[in-house]
Formats: structure tokens, sequence, C-alpha cells
């Protein structure tokens, strides 16, 4: 999941937030950095692929908890980078309203 947010992410963005989170971690997210095209729902159906093999249920509650795993774990400012980036990207939905990663 991590490398597919990588795709639609800047590469600087996506270093930025690899730099502090743990490296099995943070690599997934560099490793897929393109800043490719693609809206919410391919996103998800991205994913979804992905999890499909792993037995997965819902994939958008799969990259909200991610999502605010990745929030809850960087920085205010990279924080608050990612959830602009997210809404500049219509990818609102990934960002949690409640649990880790939510605003306070």
């Amino acid at each position: 999941m991590l490398s597919v947010l990588g795709e639609r992410l800047d590469e600087d963005r996506s270093q930025h937030l690899d730099g502090q989170l743990p490296d099995e971690i943070g690599d997934h997210l560099v490793e897929g950095s393109a800043e490719r095209r693609f809206d919410y729902d391919e996103f998800l159906e991205r994913i979804e692929e992905q999890t499909d093999r792993a037995a997965v249920g819902d994939p958008e509650r799969l990259v909200e908890g991610v999502i605010g795993t990745l929030l809850e774990h960087v920085d205010d400012e990279n924080g608050e980078r990612l959830r602009e980036r997210l809404a500049e990207l219509d990818f609102e939905e990934a960002i949690p309203e409640s649990g880790p990663g939510a605003r306070s």
C-alpha cells in the first residue's frame, strides 16, 4: 500500500516522510515514488489488487488506517504537508476523521 501511495506523492514529499519512518516502512514509500496521475478510485483499485492476495477486507479502511499511522508517526510539519498533498489530490477520504492521525 505504501508503494502505491508513493507512486502518487511527489518524490520530495516521500523522501521527507521516509526520513522519519523505520527503514522497513519508509523504503516502500520511496520505492514507488513517481508522482503518477490517478484518482482516488484508481488508488483504491490498486490497493485492492495488492491486498486481494492477502485477504484484506475493505481497502478504504486499510488506506485510512495506514495514512493515520503515518500521520501519527511523522512530525507536525510533515503531517500537515501530507494532509495538504492528499487534499490537492482529492484524496481527503484517506485522512482519518478519528483515531490515529486525526486532527485534534
